[in-house]
């Protein structure tokens, strides 16, 4: 039997001088590198620099109604009685508390003969037949007229007005009776209270409803600092009214306006209490430029300047502000291409 080999043993590495050498070199590279990579060391890209500060603004022009939320104060008459000189029995009623009633409508019929409501100069006072003439009469065909129906202007009671009288009340028979009016004073009017139900029993000249006494008067209550001075119109719920320097509305008509809007019916009313709301705006849109405000010099209430890229003052009226933005109007009509921003604290605008 052969003799048997030594038992293998664990093997021991050991490296070259010239590979010591080698593993050190590439040590040091790497360290090197790592120093050279190391964050904040490589310049940064031009594209990840912050942008530098703005100093020019361009001046684009924009069309405007420079809307404002306003209050509006309101002052109204006191309230109107809806009576009638029929007596009986009430055998139709569509009155309503808080709801507008027209001139030309039928509110309520008394021993099934409806009544027209309808809203005259002069209060009818007596019953009308052929030939008959006077004021009132002439205040009925106005009243007719401003229906839709033809009953002419010639003061007199006549078949015209008699025809257009039929027209308005939709009923066949019997001339023009007072009696069948219930008076309003305007062409519409809010309903407060209904005084009367169906089936109740009325005397002659009893009151069917109280009405609103109507809108004698609205402003502005709290008119915004810096506007300028172009014409402005209060908007309430879509019905607009011209206003005064002072925010002042000051005719009739747009009172009437007015109060036929949703929101004044249900203040008149007395359904709403709280502040009443409203836009003021711009009655024609205002072309204007639109500025950031570091690019305005303010030396009055609606007046400032700017400077061009060029060094060179331009006067501008001051029209609005919304949003950050400051809308102007350049006093020669041409505006600069560009505007100066954060502009010297020592510049004046004269």
């Amino acid at each position: 039997m052969k003799g048997s080999e030594p038992a293998a043993g664990p093997r021991h590495w050991r490296l070259q001088p010239g590979a010591v050498a080698l593993i050190v070199l590439l040590v040091g590279a790497l360290t090197v590198a790592g120093w050279w990579l190391r964050p904040g060391a490589a310049p940064t890209p031009p594209s990840l620099l912050p942008a530098a500060a703005p100093t020019l603004a361009p001046v684009p022009a924009v069309e405007t109604l420079d809307e404002r939320p306003v209050t509006v104060a309101w002052t109204s008459a006191p309230e109107v009685p809806l009576t009638t000189d029929r007596g009986g029995r009430v055998t139709a009623s569509d009155c309503q508390a808080g709801q507008s009633l027209a001139s030309g409508t039928s509110p309520f019929a008394v021993d099934e003969v409806r009544l027209l409501a309808l809203a005259t100069r002069t209060p009818p006072w007596r019953d009308l037949a052929f030939g008959d003439r006077g004021d009132d009469v002439r205040s009925l065909q106005e009243a007719l007229t401003a229906l839709g129906h033809s009953p002419g202007d010639s003061g007199w009671y006549d078949g015209a007005a008699d025809a257009a009288w039929r027209a308005a009340l939709a009923a066949v028979g019997g001339g023009f009776a007072a009696s069948q009016v219930l008076w309003l004073p305007a062409p519409t009017a809010l309903v407060n209270r209904c005084l009367v139900q169906l089936g109740d029993q009325l005397p002659p000249g009893a009151t069917l409803a109280t009405l609103g006494g109507g809108l004698t008067g609205a402003r502005v209550q709290n008119w915004p600092e810096g506007l300028g001075q172009e014409p402005r119109q209060l908007v309430v719920d879509g019905a607009e009214a011209p206003v005064d320097a002072s925010g002042v509305v000051n005719e009739a008509a747009d009172l009437e306006r007015l109060a036929a809007a949703d929101s004044f019916q249900r203040h008149l009313s007395g359904q709403d209490e709280g502040p009443l709301t409203a836009v003021l705006r711009l009655v024609e849109p205002l072309v204007v430029y639109s500025l950031p405000p570091s690019a305005l010099v303010v030396d009055g209430p609606a007046s400032g300047c700017v400077l061009d890229e060029d060094g060179q003052v331009h006067p501008v009226a001051v029209v609005g502000s919304k949003l950050g933005r400051t809308f102007v109007q350049f006093a020669n009509g041409q505006p600069p291409a560009q505007v100066r921003l954060n502009l010297p604290a020592d510049l004046t605008c004269r």
